[in-house]
């Protein structure tokens, strides 16, 4: 449904049904994450309330970072499942539209936060793991290169669902603005 031609417009109203059905889909997806963190959340704290009572102070330290890197992980899905699923197709249609291609950019300011989530994540790992320095660095390369790859794949993924949408929407909205 992507356009074929450069310099050909997409089609108002195919765009707007693409739209609708990725803004769908990644809210749905947006939601089963945010639920799955919330589930695992209370599991955490669990395990903090025993390092508490064993009197662990580097597990509770671990427990905390775990704990607030789910949190931020959850809260991001939230808000990615808000944005996504309550669209407003009703406003005019180029203010749609540049909502649309901020919605689709691959990088966004709650990539920020997601970031931050996943460094929370890494300090729960190194401070979990024993204070040895091999395996404090064999931890972040581990921890680092799976991030790298997920961070890839995601792009990947971005390139191939997401970027044509995008392109089209840039490109109406260039249309428009002519």
């Amino acid at each position: 449904m992507t356009t074929n031609n450069i310099n050909e417009t997409p089609n108002l109203a195919q765009l707007l049904e693409r739209l609708r059905l990725e803004d769908y889909k990644y809210g749905q997806m947006s939601k089963r994450f945010s639920s799955a963190y919330w589930v695992i959340i209370p599991l955490y704290l669990a395990s903090i309330i025993a390092h508490v009572i064993d009197g662990d102070i580097s597990g509770i330290y671990s427990g905390v970072c775990f704990l607030s890197g789910m949190l931020i992980f959850a809260l991001s899905f939230r808000k990615y499942y808000k944005e996504f699923s309550y669209v407003d197709y009703s406003l005019a249609t180029l203010s749609m539209l540049k909502k649309a291609a901020k919605r689709y950019s691959p990088f966004q300011k709650l990539t920020w936060w997601v970031l931050l989530g996943a460094l929370f994540i890494d300090a729960g790992l190194v401070l979990n793991s024993t204070i040895i320095f091999k395996d404090i660095l064999q931890t972040q390369l581990l921890f680092l290169g799976a991030l790298t790859v997920s961070i890839g794949i995601g792009l990947l993924i971005w390139k191939n669902r997401y970027k044509p949408l995008r392109d089209d929407v840039l490109k109406l909205i260039k249309e428009i603005e002519a």
